[in-house]
């Protein structure tokens, strides 16, 4: 998954599990772009529930 990488600005992307539990996502930057690997292999549902907190948000 790519995103911009102006979107994450001052903000950090989470999942948030079935549970409700919020997990931040690790990335890498290139040219430009957040790239983002999903992994589904250990999931029971193939479906992701991401967020864009403020940095200073308490996960």
């Amino acid at each position: 998954l790519a995103l911009p990488a102006g979107l994450l600005e001052g903000k950090t992307l989470v999942r948030i599990a079935p549970d409700g539990t919020q997990t931040e996502m690790p990335f890498e930057t290139k040219r430009g772009k957040i790239i983002l690997t999903l992994d589904f292999v250990n999931s029971e549902l193939p479906v992701m529930l991401f967020r864009l907190v403020p940095q200073t948000a308490v996960l």
